[in-house]
């Protein structure tokens, strides 16, 4: 196209008065947009289901339909409403008491920390609060050689032994952790953490 007074179409353009209000009002439009960034620390993981804290100090766990509450010093109990509530109890001696059958409870690592008489009684009173349908996380470590104190070795087939009367048993991961702490410190053979969601389907207690 040939130049139009001696100037390029582009020229014409870029002087032009259409260019100067669509920059003005492209200008406006980015200085009232506002942009949040949320920042998100990790607070616990259940199963697939990842709580975090926001920069507003809520939690919030994607996925997660219903309240979430969680023990803020180690000796909180933690009771369930009439809704759907994931119970957190992070500190190892929070008492978790879910209300209704829609519950998720997350106790941490507390089998671990029991040795076998009182691991037996705490599955026995955890099934006595417990409402068919509720849902709980264990965590278990199991590895080798086998030590007399706590975390002790819990291994999938004692998991069913407890538990396989009464509940659903979802073996939801195992990892290898040749690298965990208690590998190098005791000389483990191997170390393997182990994930299970159960769902209570009945009363009584497991083995």
């Amino acid at each position: 196209m040939a130049p139009r007074n001696g100037k390029s179409p582009m020229a014409i353009w870029k002087s032009s008065p259409a260019r100067a209000a669509l920059r003005a009002r492209r200008t406006s439009a980015i200085a009232n947009c506002t942009w949040t960034v949320q920042t998100l620390t990790v607070v616990a993981t259940c199963g697939s289901i990842t709580v975090y804290r926001n920069t507003q100090g809520q939690l919030v766990a994607p996925g997660w339909v219903g309240t979430i509450k969680l023990g803020t010093n180690g000796n909180n109990t933690i009771a369930g409403g009439s809704g759907r509530d994931l119970l957190l109890g992070l500190g190892g001696n929070d008492r978790l008491d879910g209300k209704a059958g829609d519950d998720l409870i997350c106790a941490g690592a507390a089998l671990v920390a029991l040795p076998l008489d009182l691991r037996r009684r705490y599955i026995a009173k955890v099934q006595e609060l417990l409402p068919v349908g509720a849902q709980q996380f264990v965590n278990t470590l199991e590895y080798a050689p086998l030590l007399p104190e706590p975390p002790f070795s819990i291994t999938p087939a004692e998991v069913a032994a407890y538990y396989g009367e009464t509940h659903q048993i979802q073996h939801l991961e195992a990892p290898l952790l040749p690298e965990h702490g208690m590998v190098r410190k005791f000389g483990l053979s191997y170390l393997k953490e182990h994930g299970f969601l159960l769902t209570k389907q009945g009363l009584g207690c497991g083995a």
